[in-house]
């Protein structure tokens, strides 16, 4: 994650919204939620201006959806 500064705090999660392509960011006061909600489940949802929550794992990364793999 990148720190941004400006009027409010907010870290640059480096991640895109998979509906609309926004680019995701987490607010210095919401770092203490998805920090405790990674370590209590693994995954924490970000919320996109779009309005679709994007579900990152303890790696900071998107969780894949499952695909189905014909072998």
């Amino acid at each position: 994650m990148n720190n941004h500064s400006g009027t409010q705090d907010i870290y640059d999660t480096e991640n895109h919204c998979a509906k609309c392509g926004a680019r995701l960011y987490i607010s210095t006061t919401d770092i203490p939620f998805v920090l405790n909600s990674l370590r209590m489940t693994g995954l924490a949802g970000l919320m996109c201006i779009c309005g679709h929550t994007q579900f990152i794992g303890s790696d900071l990364m998107p969780r894949p959806h499952p695909q189905k793999r014909n072998d």
